[in-house]
């Protein structure tokens, strides 16, 4: 008798997505403000296309 196994193909994306997420969204925005600062990263951050977080104007 052969036995059919159902493999879930779908396994892990949630995850793969998440990492790919942190890599494009996250981590741009950390590297900026750890290399020039809390005070520069507010004059830089309206010069890229994500938001700019826990700065008041």
């Amino acid at each position: 008798m052969s036995e059919q196994t159902q493999y879930c193909t779908t396994k892990g994306l949630g995850w793969a997505f998440l990492v790919i997420f942190f890599i494009i969204a996250v981590l741009p925005v950390l590297m900026l403000m750890a290399m020039v600062g809390l005070e520069d990263y507010g004059r830089y951050c309206n010069l890229n296309i994500l938001p700019c977080f826990g700065l008041g104007k």
